[in-house]
């Protein structure tokens, strides 16, 4: 059951066993399956022969000393488990602040505690679904019944593996997602979980690793990979193995965590097939701060060796782009500002940048990130100098470009540039160069159906835009947004009209009276001429001033001014002033 739930056992004394998992989730799990293993067990065994674990469970600091643990975290869990009754499991409130609500289990609250060492109170819970428990049992086990656990627990995992038909849990059956099962492989990369108090100063070492490991797994086309920001979007949720793989229809999903202790690094991951009900594999790398890029490529390697069942070119999967560890932090915070599209958070992201390009003024992503905001600073009009700011942008994505050519990223930003240069046959060239090696990749995938849209190749587009969707099963706004403007574009209108529905919610409440005239626009085309004023109609009332030229700044990247014209032409029989 430990290793079933992602657990290490770090060390054994006496009659104990002190266990280290990813997540606290994974530990209450093992526990109660342990608890009522050894409940269905003893009920046919004398009294007298029956065995009785006490179990603690705390979430707090340790420090790594070899294979071993040390530390408060220990220090508390330990004393919680001396406190807790015989076949009974006791939790530390920073467990339960971390899985109330998410475990179908009850709790107690047993109040506050004085425990052994510890100056301050400890306020413990005790989970109350364990089923039918002896009251009391004496806690001193005789040797031989030590040296018997190792039996007693090959009798749990049997009577587990008869109770679930060979699995490690509950499986879920492609019937059932809200998404068609690919015929390939499919892997969803949660967000790693940072553990410890400095999350703010060291949370990037969490999610640079789900993040890497994201981009390095998109390398191969036949891989579908789930968006980074829809995994992302689930990280609290709360959501079980089933649950997410339910959502994003895919089989395998990699868990783990991060721990930092002084230059020392705890890395914890996971491999579920959630259709089998699996786990595939678990593996805990304690590394020095310096073997950071290391363990991600070593993660990458595992996972993709399991889930093809070989063994796997790693020349080709190395997404290393820098072997500075403040570089790769200060891009990553100038990524979280960048994907704001905001002008405070584009100027909050370039000094990011800035700073990871005065370490390694080779860093690709940081070169394309930084390129890309000043970009986006013309594409939105945040810049007072246009021809500088684009004068910026060619500067670092050509030097990013020199560096790695192929690299689908950054000819995906590169396609970008030239769509704001209005270069539209160029940005078409780069976005198809970029979709060849980058179509694993959702942020590719989804760059490209934008560059190609606007660039006047609207049918071109929905393939991309179909494929971006597939991989962010959470959608973004303006993904769905602008894959409607491409039906409208392409002319394919009865499509547009089934797709309103969806369109409709998630267009922001801010933008809605503008965004209305698009499935007017659909509903006229298609000879649904009432449906198409009732939809003016509902516009104006949002924003009695609306105007065709209220509506062009939503147009600016378009190459072929002639798409947004039809609309405009349309909209202008409906009603609509000029």
């Amino acid at each position: 059951m430990i290793a079933q739930n992602g657990g290490r056992i770090a060390n054994t004394a006496g009659d104990s066993l002190l266990i280290e998992f990813p997540s606290a989730i994974q530990a209450v799990r093992c526990a109660v399956a342990v608890q009522e293993g050894m409940a269905l067990r003893n009920a046919d065994v004398a009294e007298n022969r029956r065995i009785h674990f006490r179990i603690g469970i705390n979430l707090g600091d340790v420090v790594p000393d070899g294979d071993d643990l040390l530390g408060d975290g220990v220090n508390v869990a330990a004393r919680i488990e001396a406190q807790a009754p015989p076949g009974g499991i006791l939790l530390s409130r920073s467990v339960r602040d971390q899985v109330r609500d998410k475990l179908e289990i009850a709790l107690e609250d047993m109040g506050e505690i004085e425990v052994k060492n510890i100056t301050r109170p400890v306020r413990v819970f005790r989970v109350a679904t364990i089923g039918s428990l002896p009251a009391d049992h004496s806690k001193g086990w005789s040797k031989s019944a030590l040296f018997g656990f190792a039996g007693i627990a090959l009798l749990i995992a049997a009577a587990v593996w008869w109770w679930s038909n060979g699995t490690d849990f509950e499986p879920v059956r492609a019937e059932e997602m809200a998404l068609q099962l690919p015929e390939g492989p499919s892997i969803a990369v949660m967000p790693f979980t940072y553990i410890g108090a400095d999350e703010t100063e060291n949370g990037f070492l969490a999610k640079g690793i789900s993040e890497n490991v994201n981009t390095n797994l998109a390398k191969l086309p036949d891989l579908l990979v789930i968006a980074e920001s829809s995994s992302q979007s689930l990280k609290d949720e709360g959501l079980d193995v089933r649950e997410i793989a339910g959502r994003f229809g895919v089989r395998y999903l990699l868990q783990g965590s991060v721990q930092k202790s002084g230059e020392e690094l705890r890395v914890s991951a996971q491999l579920l097939d959630a259709v089998a009900g699996k786990h595939l594999w678990s593996e805990t790398f304690d590394r020095s701060t310096d073997g950071f890029f290391d363990i991600q490529d070593e993660i990458t390697l595992a996972v993709l060796e399991r889930v093809y069942g070989g063994t796997i070119d790693g020349d080709r999967l190395n997404a290393r782009e820098t072997d500075d560890l403040y570089a790769f932090a200060e891009n990553a915070r100038g990524r979280s500002h960048r994907v704001r599209f905001t002008a405070e958070d584009n100027k909050i992201a370039r000094i990011h940048y800035q700073a990871a390009l005065a370490r390694d003024p080779d860093y690709v992503d940081a070169l394309v990130g930084l390129g890309f905001t000043h970009a986006i600073d013309v594409r939105l009009a945040f810049s007072d100098d246009p021809s500088r700011s684009l004068a910026l942008a060619e500067k670092y994505l050509s030097r990013a470009l020199e560096l790695d050519p192929d690299r689908p990223a950054t000819l995906s930003n590169y396609a970008v540039l030239r769509l704001v240069q209005m270069r539209g046959a160029e940005a078409r060239d780069f976005a198809l160069r970029a979709a060849e090696t980058g179509i694993g990749d959702a942020r590719v995938v989804r760059g490209v159906a934008w560059v190609l849209k606007y660039a006047g190749a609207s049918d071109e587009s929905l393939t991309y835009f179909a494929r971006a969707k597939r991989m962010t099963p959470v959608p973004l706004w303006w993904l769905i947004v602008d894959e409607y403007g491409a039906l409208i574009d392409a002319g394919d209108y009865e499509a547009a009209i089934q797709a309103t529905d969806d369109f409709l919610a998630v267009v922001p409440d801010v933008y809605r009276a503008e965004f209305l005239t698009w499935p007017a626009v659909a509903a006229w085309q298609a000879g649904e001429l009432e449906k198409a004023k009732a939809f003016i109609d509902e516009a104006k009332k949002l924003k009695p001033g609306i105007s065709i030229e209220s509506l062009r700044p939503f147009d600016l990247a378009y190459i072929d001014t002639s798409l947004p014209e039809r609309r405009y032409a349309v909209l202008r029989d409906l009603g609509l002033p000029d």
